[in-house]
């Protein structure tokens, strides 16, 4: 009762931040469902409605039906396929299956389109790693059929290049391998931003440790106005530089595309800026310029030109990418963190300013170097990331979600043929074999590989599935509440990532940047150690006054 008694306590004495904090939460939820895909905006569509109905995917093969790496001959992945391809059917109001049939005929249209397209997008991207087309490559789509029995499968030819394609450079070794969402490329990309993000650990555990040994301005200047509810200069400092580490690898994922057959995002409305950036030679400058943005970001003065110009170029780039129609969603949060900030720092410049036109007083949260507003709105689009997938998927199941978990069985079975026809990495193929046909079929056999043992587990025990999910589904359904306490933000934090490695184990399905970006700013480690620092050895100097 003491607890939640300091519970009401804080949401009497902090009722104008949880007001503002929600109501950020509640409009960015509403916007983001509304705009669906307009980068950074998204509704977050992964897996909304797991059903028992086939599930298809999409793979390269050259004209003997021999697999080809998606990636070394497309430059994107095999989920991009199948998004381009629903993204062009749902313009034209077509649909992908006919139940009985197999793909329809404006299915096998659409995949001569995509395919046409995707090898004149290879052609011009002038990736090293690219290796030419033979005569005959052909698009396969495979189907994943649940059934109480096992799995089954089926595969279909839907489009097909009788002519060898342009030159290309085919060096697949010239440049780092895209490995997508793959458990792989998670694992590289986590260890190479955790490497790095340490020594912004270190540095504030050094500060921490120096303190009784510095003057007390210096003191004051670093470690003050961080506690339960406020964010001070050090702490806003290593958050800073966190996200920054992280933009600076979203922006290495190149973007080469010389049209926007999807207009999306800020392509809409600056279509010729966002080409921009698919010239030769244009995101070389580019990443030049976000360098020193960076530095001036993480520096943290004069924070309002930085931050929004890095908005703009992060959203300006991934545009591009979105407006092909295979938008991809690992990047999504980054970009609305920095939105948030973009926010923040215009309302602390309208609030100095309404403050020296009324020559009034600045509050705490506008004084230099409190970090709280943008905290707090970035506490909230975290907050508003989950609950608009939880929205999505209760919208998109009829609330039947939770019923349906059981058959995300399918969906990691298909989660491990992409993984495998993007580069065609045997590890994708351990598991059980399955279910022989009543018939040979030598056509397509060579395609049947083992059902992974995550997937048959969750056939058979359907309870698990639904408990394991239900968790899951639970934590997004809340998430709001993790703008009401730092330690509710933590806990969530930990719950977020918790969550996403389990996916990974079950799907081997990833998204590194969010959980660096929920570590950086929900577990944000740098800020417990400070608070922690401040309350066993307060200074005599009051922090509000400091902050």
């Amino acid at each position: 009762m003491g607890y939640l008694r300091g519970i009401w306590a804080d949401v009497v004495k902090y009722r104008m931040r949880l007001a503002i904090g929600l109501a950020f939460t509640g409009l960015l939820t509403v916007a983001c469902i509304r705009l669906q895909e307009q980068f950074p905006f998204s509704h977050f569509p992964m897996y909304g409605n797991p059903r028992p109905k086939p599930v298809d995917y999409f793979f390269l093969t050259d004209g003997t039906g021999t697999p080809l790496s998606t990636l070394d001959y497309a430059g994107i992945s095999s989920p991009q396929i199948k998004k381009r391809l629903s993204t062009l059917l749902k313009k034209e109001d077509g649909d992908l299956l006919d139940q009985d049939l197999g793909p329809t005929a404006g299915t096998r249209e659409a995949a001569q389109k995509v395919l046409e397209q995707i090898r004149r997008d290879a052609a011009a991207s002038g990736h090293a790693r690219l290796l030419t087309w033979p005569a005959g490559v052909q698009l396969k789509m495979g189907l994943i059929h649940t059934r109480k029995d096992g799995f089954n499968e089926s595969f279909f030819t839907v489009a097909s290049l009788p002519d060898a394609g342009p030159p290309m450079k085919g060096n697949p070794e010239a440049a780092e391998k895209e490995l997508g969402d793959s458990a792989v490329g998670f694992y590289l990309s986590l260890w190479k931003l955790l490497s790095q993000y340490t020594a912004v650990l270190g540095l504030a555990l050094l500060i921490v440790m120096l303190r009784h040994r510095m003057p007390g301005r210096w003191r004051t200047f670093l470690l003050a106005g961080t506690d339960g509810q406020r964010n001070g200069r050090l702490e806003g400092f290593c958050i800073r530089a966190g996200l920054a580490i992280v933009l600076w690898h979203c922006l290495q994922n190149r973007v080469g595309f010389e049209s926007l057959p999807h207009p999306a995002g800020l392509a809409v409305w600056f279509p010729d800026a966002v080409l921009w950036f698919g010239q030769a030679g244009h995101w070389d400058l580019m990443l030049q310029f976000a360098a020193g943005l960076l530095v001036w970001y993480v520096a943290g003065w004069g924070i309002l030109v930085p931050v929004t110009a890095l908005t703009v170029l992060h959203c300006l780039g991934r545009s591009l990418y979105a407006s092909q129609g295979a938008p991809h969603h690992g990047q999504n949060l980054t970009a609305l963190l920095f939105l948030a900030q973009t926010i923040a720092a215009w309302m602390q410049l309208l609030g100095r300013a309404t403050c020296l036109l009324r020559k009034r007083s600045f509050p705490d949260w506008l004084r230099p170097g409190n970090w709280t507003a943008h905290w707090l709105l970035m506490a909230a689009t975290i907050a508003a990331g989950y609950v608009i997938t939880f929205a999505t998927k209760w919208e998109k199941s009829d609330g039947n979600w939770i019923k349906n978990a059981p058959y995300f069985a399918n969906q990691i079975v298909k989660t491990h043929r992409q993984n495998f026809y993007n580069d065609l990495n045997p590890r994708y193929l351990d598991g059980t074999a399955p279910k022989p046909l009543d018939k040979p079929d030598p056509d397509n056999d060579r395609y049947r590989h083992p059902i992974t043992a995550n997937a048959a587990f969750m056939m058979e025990h359907p309870r698990s599935a639904k408990t394991f999910f239900s968790l899951g589904l639970l934590l997004e359904a809340t998430a709001f509440l993790l703008i009401f306490r730092r330690s509710w933000a933590a806990l969530y934090g930990f719950g977020i990532i918790s969550f996403h490695l389990l996916v990974l184990h079950l799907m081997e399905l990833a998204f590194v940047e969010n959980l660096l970006v929920v570590g950086i700013a929900l577990l944000n480690l740098p800020g417990w150690l400070i608070w922690w620092s401040n309350r066993r050895n307060p200074d005599p100097a009051p922090s509000a006054d400091a902050a």
